[in-house]
């Protein structure tokens, strides 16, 4: 029943105008691949950008990797803040890009912040499941001409984790009033 009442709902399909942008999508299986794909990126001398929604692991990467990478994260987190350096920001706020390797950041960067760097070809995307979040942090990197690319590296997940993020959107839909209430009312009953 649930699934039935699923299939009605509305996809949005989003265009990109403009020249054809050339974007290859990685996948990884776990943070060890992670690690190997940072530690390409820094002995090819490759800038790349890391959203995570998960600022402990970020963390984590930024204190492995902090000589060759900037961390940044919201003003109002108190937790992780304090591993933000500002001048670094304001740098990247001024130029649209950054001087090191890596730029580990949490979505906080999603909105308002461009990066204007042929160099930076390469975005992992850790923790984050929308995809409206998603496409708002590849939309940092600008594309200047033709020859501008990216590799956007992606978790590889399998069929039961699609399953608890269906089950888990289905939840916050309904807790927000978004499904009918007919729909909440016989998702109560299969249970």
């Amino acid at each position: 029943v649930v699934l039935e009442e699923y299939k009605k709902c509305v996809f949005k399909k989003y265009r990109i105008n403009g020249f054809k942008k050339n974007i290859k999508v990685v996948t990884y299986k776990d943070d060890q691949e992670l690690d190997e794909i940072l530690d390409i990126g820094i002995t090819e001398k490759f800038k790349l950008i890391m959203f995570t929604s998960d600022l402990h692991k970020g963390v984590k990467f930024y204190e492995r990797y902090q000589r060759y990478s900037i961390f940044n994260c919201s003003e109002s987190n108190y937790t992780f803040y304090k591993y933000v350096n500002q001048d670094e920001i304001r740098q990247i706020e001024e130029k649209e890009m950054f001087d090191k390797n890596i730029l580990i950041t949490s979505t906080a960067m999603d909105c308002g912040l461009n990066i204007c760097d042929n160099n930076v070809n390469h975005i992992i995307v850790h923790d984050i499941h929308d995809l409206d979040v998603i496409i708002q942090c590849v939309g940092r990197k600008r594309f200047k001409d033709s020859g501008d690319y990216l590799v956007l590296y992606i978790p590889d997940i399998n069929n039961v984790q699609i399953g608890g993020y269906i089950a888990q959107s289905i939840k916050h839909m309904a807790r927000d009033n978004f499904l009918p209430k007919m729909l909440r009312i016989r998702h109560k009953k299969n249970k």
